[in-house]
Formats: C-alpha cells, structure tokens, sequence
C-alpha cells in the first residue's frame, strides 16, 4: 500500500502520452472527420492495450492519455513503467502500419494523412492528492500540473519520450544511451530539467507509405499496363491479361 503522509498525498509516477499532429488531422468535415476520429481511436485503443498494473490509465483528454502509478517504493517500478511506456511507442507505429495499409484506397484527407501522425510521452515522479468528484477521481497537484505543462514543450521534434531528474532519480537501471539533456521552462513553474529521447520517423510506416503511393499510381495505369510491370517482377495475377 502506498505511503500516505498525514496531508494524504500520495507518490507516484505520472505519464501522459500524446498524438503529435492531433489538431491539424481533426481540422476536416463530414467523411474525413469520421474517418479522423476513427483512425485516432484505433490509434489510442492500440495504446491502452498495453496498459499493465501497476499503470493506470486516468483520463483521456482528446490526443492524449494520462496516466499514473502510485510509487509503493519498490525499486525496479520505474524501470518497468519506462519499459511499458516504450512497448505504447511500439504498438503505436504497428498500428500506424495497419491504418496506412487499409486507409491506402480511400482519398479522404484523414486516410492520406495517417503516417503524419507522431507519438510523444511525459514522464514525471512527484507527489499527488487523490480526491472524489461526484463519482469520478480527481488527482491534484503540483506535479500533476508539472506533467501537462510539459507537453507544451521547446523540444525540436514531434516524437520523442522526455524523462525528468526526479523520474530518473526513482529508476535502478536507467539506459541513457540516445538521450540527451533538457532544461524546460514552465511558466509560472519552476526549471524542470531531465533527459529527452528523440525519435526519427518510424521506418515501417515510411515503407508502407511509399508502398501505397505506388500502388495508387499504378491503379490508374489500365489493366494491360499493370499485368506487364507485375509480370516483368517475377508476379502473375490471375484476372491481368498478361
């Protein structure tokens, strides 16, 4: 059980991942609108998947997911919370993948927008007060304000995972390897300094993306054109003359 002093606040450890690009990707109407809040479903839904105990999905805020785990002081918990949150990044891109794939043949602006969109995450330890709200959980704080803020960034990239000091201080075996330093300046907060790991664009989605380019090209060759670029590649279609 977690220790509570006697104000009742409570340590932990507070995530919040988010979806890079969100604003622009719902700025739409009619079908690609529906298609946009489709895909970002899809995109969360591949996230809280793979939300494990201790970790706690709180609140879902549009493009983004916060979460939480209450530090019961063990000493391995925030290496295991870090691990989970880079499995969120993994499961992300793979449905990233899917979503190019089967949005490739729709034009909507949603669909051929899909590979634009970027995963980052927060990760901060500190203190927090647990509260009752009607029949709803309020979590409150210093910290809790810290992390949010956090995601209104001067970190030059839409995909990254940023780590503070005091998470850091809670990790036994942190991998520094790829990260580098960062100071943030939250206004009307205090310096908020830790390490920040920047990711490039996810290789499997630039693959898929380039994949059903070609293929939207070629679907507006006529059907002999295309049974003889398949055919000179070794492929045979069964309903292409060749």
């Amino acid at each position: 059980m977690a220790h509570k002093d006697q104000t009742g606040i409570i340590p932990l450890f507070i995530m919040i991942v988010d979806i890079s690009g969100y604003t622009n990707f719902i700025r739409l109407h009619r079908v690609s609108l529906l298609h946009a809040e489709r895909i970002i479903g899809e995109l969360m839904e591949s996230i809280l998947n793979k939300v494990k105990a201790p970790v706690v999905a709180h609140e879902i805020m549009g493009d983004a997911i916060s979460l939480y785990a209450i530090d019961d002081g063990s000493p391995d918990l925030a290496d295991d919370i870090y691990r989970q949150v880079e499995m969120y990044f993994h499961a992300f891109r793979e449905k990233e993948a899917v979503l190019i794939s089967e949005c490739g043949i729709c034009p909507c602006e949603a669909c051929r927008k899909v590979g634009k969109l970027k995963l980052k995450a927060i990760l901060h330890a500190g203190q927090a007060a647990f509260t009752q709200v009607l029949d709803r959980q309020k979590i409150a704080g210093e910290d809790i304000i810290i992390a949010h803020r956090l995601l209104k960034n001067t970190i030059s990239s839409h995909e990254y995972i940023f780590v503070t000091d005091t998470y850091i201080e809670r990790c036994q075996s942190f991998d520094h390897q790829g990260f580098g330093r960062h100071v943030e300046v939250c206004h009307e907060l205090r310096p908020v300094p830790g390490m920040v790991k920047k990711f490039d664009a996810f290789k499997i989605v630039e693959k898929k993306v380039k994949f059903w380019k070609k293929l939207k090209f070629l679907m507006k060759l006529d059907g002999y054109l295309i049974s003889r670029i398949f055919s000179k590649a070794g492929l045979k279609f069964r309903n292409l003359p060749v």
